[in-house]
């Protein structure tokens, strides 16, 4: 995994289709209190036009981007590898949230050189606990909470 990634502040970019897992992420990362704000995507299609628009400068660069490898029209792992080729993603912490147990997901955290991995929740204390200490290592907080998840699709 590459530990070596400096902490920045930014927007954090989320691909997930389910609204229950995205306001517990919300939440989370209300609770780090990040200066920048969460950006939803519902969808791969959405996500990918979303690369797209970082890529050729329309948007912001995201600070990290949380990919639910589970999404209805595009397989996780394409996703990631699509995040993978672009030069300006090269390099963002990406850390996947799936229902599929950790042992089944640290291989494709080890394929793409990514952050790291969080099972969907069964707990939400377990779960905030983990993916705070998952986030903020890549992740500076700033003196403003988000106030909810803005949906970009």
């Amino acid at each position: 995994m590459a530990d070596e990634q400096q902490a920045t502040s930014g927007p954090v970019l989320v691909i997930e289709d389910n609204w229950h897992d995205l306001v517990l992420m919300t939440h989370v990362l209300d609770d780090l209190d990040l200066k920048g704000r969460v950006l939803a995507v519902h969808n791969g299609a959405a996500a990918l036009e979303r690369i797209a628009d970082i890529e050729n400068g329309r948007v912001e660069k995201p600070a990290a981007i949380i990919v639910d490898l589970s999404l209805p029209d595009i397989p996780g792992e394409q996703l990631i590898a699509e995040i993978r080729r672009q030069s300006s993603l090269q390099h963002t912490p990406v850390v996947i949230f799936s229902d599929g147990p950790l042992e089944q997901l640290q291989p494709i955290v080890e394929q793409f050189g990514l952050q790291g991995c969080c099972e969907k929740p069964a707990n939400f204390a377990e779960f905030q606990k983990s993916f705070a200490e998952l986030l903020s290592r890549w992740i500076k907080g700033g003196g403003e909470k988000s106030k909810s998840a803005e949906s970009v699709a």
